[in-house]
């Protein structure tokens, strides 16, 4: 029986969203609970490569570390608002 070989690109990504993943929980547990936007924005601050809003989004609900704790209302440029999770780390500040 012949196996299929995984590709290179899954392989990287996999690692991505580690090193994503490790940085996001350090973030939150220095600095408490945070929004999905100023996530975002640490994010690709200070990663090489970034992330995608959507692929943040899955990386956060799918992290048993990673806790949603609340909602809150953000008003944009345009007078309109919308709403945005709080995440925090499960071992970190409240």
């Amino acid at each position: 029986m012949m196996f299929k070989k995984q590709s290179a690109g899954w392989v990287s990504n996999m690692a991505k969203y580690m090193r994503i993943k490790r940085m996001i929980i350090k973030f939150l547990e220095d600095n408490g609970p945070m929004n999905t936007r100023r996530i975002y924005e640490y994010i690709n601050e200070n990663d090489k490569h970034g992330i995608q809003i959507t692929a943040l989004s899955n990386v956060l609900a799918r992290n048993p570390e990673i806790i949603e704790c609340r909602t809150e209302r953000v008003q944009s440029l345009t007078h309109s608002s919308y709403t945005l999770i709080v995440w925090k780390a499960k071992n970190g500040n409240s």
